[in-house]
């Protein structure tokens, strides 16, 4: 009589008849989003997301295989359930290879025998995620405000926006809401806090886009961006969707971005309140910042929509590997169709250009930031307590948002620094 095996590790047992009746499981957290719609390579992808937000492609065998594994059919049951998909015998060794050679080093599989990359955070990954906003009240609001998609009130709203940036940018209202910043400091305070709340907004809108789509959103939450407090929202359905979907889903948060200024130049032209330009103003470079595609911002994911490979930055040591002389291209490199190769090329060697340039000015630049920071910070220092004393609160908190943004260059600094030391080591481990 055959046993079934059920290790703890979830590792395969030696025997052959063991084998047969051993049961695998998948790691918590893991989903499988079928189909890559729009895929950049020769071949299809299929898509399965780890519990540690990371993308995995794998084949169309290896997506079968994966579907019917629960922790109860055996590797046995497994093979003759994807046999008739795949129009050819697989066996229970099969299974069993594929499990241990091509998933478990993905980080999909249970167990501790799975490649120390795998499951490990990308450097550039928002990290310490929590939801604020659940699921269930995006998807109420979201469908609410899926109206805002419709192509005829997309054409009204843009065409009011540049109505908007023509009447007000090209005016004196921004000089104007300095000003009034300099002379009320707590207006500082309230533009960061509409400034969060537009970030949130923002988030709104991916999802929006999402929903529309026919993507079916996940929770908004928080998390920490290289060292900024930075929301998210989970679009992971989203994969779902057509190369045309995913974009609108990526274009979906500027988009609110938009809709945000256009309210809050109405307001402006109730109230005639100078600093609401200044928000705009912000906004507009907010905006453009999220157009970067060198980290993972709206940009990012709309080059990696456009090429069809959902996973750009997994790209990068492949394809630097197969620039170098004598060096074969990896089969992660060769899968990509010759287009799409091209631009994923020039996406890493510009990215790894502009990433090491940064890196390398905050190194040279880094003695005089610390004088500079120390001697602020004790100046600050001092100013801020005789500045409570007199009870003015507002230019105190000015002072601390001084103090903060100057320090921010340096905390970057050295976290950056920390992740590339941690992988380099589980790299070598």
């Amino acid at each position: 009589m055959t046993a079934t095996w059920a290790p703890v590790v979830g590792s395969p047992p030696d025997s052959a008849s063991g084998a047969q009746g051993w049961a695998p499981k998948l790691a918590e957290g893991v989903q499988l989003l079928g189909e890559y719609q729009g895929s950049g390579t020769i071949q299809a992808q299929h898509l399965v997301r780890r519990r540690d937000g990371g993308m995995v492609a794998v084949s169309r065998l290896l997506y079968l295989v994966v579907s019917e594994i629960d922790g109860q059919r055996s590797i046995g049951e497994i093979a003759a359930r994807v046999t008739p998909h795949m129009g050819r015998t697989v066996s229970a060794g099969n299974v069993a290879y594929l499990l241990d050679q091509k998933l478990r080093p993905l980080g999909v599989m249970e167990g501790e025998t799975r490649s120390p990359r795998a499951g490990t955070r990308p450097v550039l990954a928002l990290s310490s995620r929590r939801a604020v906003v659940p699921d269930r009240l995006v998807r109420s609001i979201s469908g609410r405000l899926c109206f805002l998609f419709i192509p005829a009130v997309v054409a009204v709203v843009l065409a009011a926006f540049s109505a908007m940036d023509a009447l007000l940018l090209i005016g004196p209202g921004s000089a104007f809401g300095i000003k009034d910043v300099f002379r009320q400091p707590s207006l500082l305070v309230l533009i960061c806090l509409l400034t969060v709340l537009a970030a949130g907004f923002h988030e709104l809108g991916h999802a929006t886009a999402g929903r529309y789509g026919g993507a079916e959103p996940g929770v908004i939450g928080v998390g920490i961006y290289l060292i900024w407090p930075a929301f998210f929202s989970d679009l992971t359905d989203s994969y779902r969707l057509g190369r045309r979907g995913r974009l609108r889903a990526d274009l979906g948060g500027v988009y609110f971005n938009v809709v945000f200024m256009l309210l809050a130049g109405g307001f402006y032209a109730v109230t005639g309140l100078h600093w609401l330009v200044l928000l705009i103003v912000l906004q507009h470079v907010a905006v453009a910042q999220q157009f970067l595609p060198f980290l993972r911002l709206d940009g990012y994911y709309l080059v990696s929509d456009l090429a069809g490979v959902p996973d750009l930055f997994g790209r990068i040591g492949p394809i630097l590997s197969s620039l170098l002389p004598g060096h074969e291209p990896r089969r992660t490199v060769l899968d990509l169709k010759p287009k799409v190769r091209v631009l994923v090329t020039a996406w890493v060697l510009t990215t790894v250009t502009l990433l090491t340039a940064s890196l390398g000015l905050l190194l040279v630049y880094l003695p005089r930031m610390l004088a500079i920071t120390a001697a602020f910070a004790q100046t600050q220092a001092g100013l801020l307590s005789s500045l409570t004393r007199g009870k003015a609160v507002g230019a105190g908190l000015l002072g601390g948002v001084r103090l903060a943004a100057l320090g921010i260059p340096l905390t970057g600094l050295t976290t950056m620094v920390t992740r590339m030391i941690r992988h380099r080591r589980v790299g070598r481990s």
